[in-house]
């Protein structure tokens, strides 16, 4: 059924991870509910009662690799949607979990601040200019964020960029400025204070020079 509910299985020992995942996944309509397990044993553990539609599993594990979870729910043949993630990205880790099965692999050393600004960049060289709230914003938008990526910012510019993105969403004849608006607010949402970090950090910097 289209509308049938999720399980999600997340299988990873870091706090960082399961602090911003989990309420993430949640935030999804069509995800009934979210289970974590903080290691190999747990994740076997959980697997044994119940086969989730999606996990999100983590190689470095502190008891095993997350590969070998990975490897037995491939013997299983269990109809799972594995995304991997791991701060080993390189092409050896993906190839070995692509061929266990895995359908995705997201990298965790990924600058979530600059992959953002990465994308406003892109909504902006892709605007025709045809709407004034798209054509002003996606540039005013990128350029913010290029900021934010460094820490070149006030505080208070968070909550000015997410107004900007309010403006921006639902006020254009096409799709483009909405797509342009919502990875902004989701960043806002669950990384600001990474954000806020990084201008205290660049802050603090300037003040001890």
């Amino acid at each position: 059924m289209k509308n049938e509910k999720k399980t999600v299985l997340i299988v990873d020992d870091s706090i960082l991870i399961t602090e911003r995942m989990i309420p993430m996944m949640e935030e999804i309509e069509n995800i009934s509910f979210v289970v974590h397990a903080g290691s190999y044993a747990e994740g076997l553990e959980i697997l044994n009662q119940l086969t989730p539609d999606m996990v999100l599993l983590d190689i470095n594990l502190p008891d095993k690799s997350g590969i070998d979870l990975l490897r037995i729910i491939k013997e299983r043949r269990l109809e799972i949607a594995v995304l991997m993630i791991s701060n080993h990205a390189d092409q050896y880790y993906k190839d070995i979990c692509k061929k266990l099965g895995a359908r995705y692999f997201l990298d965790k050393s990924t600058d979530i601040v600059k992959a953002i600004a990465r994308l406003s960049q892109f909504y902006k060289h892709e605007s025709c200019g045809q709407c004034t709230p798209c054509r002003e914003g996606t540039g005013w938008m990128w350029r913010v964020m290029e900021r934010m990526v460094v820490g070149n910012a006030r505080i208070d510019e968070i909550d000015s960029l997410e107004d900007v993105t309010r403006q921006v969403e639902g006020h254009t004849i096409c799709a483009l400025g909405d797509a342009a608006a919502w990875p902004i607010q989701g960043l806002i949402r669950h990384f600001r204070p990474e954000m806020e970090r990084r201008i205290r950090a660049r802050t603090e910097k300037l003040a001890a020079e």
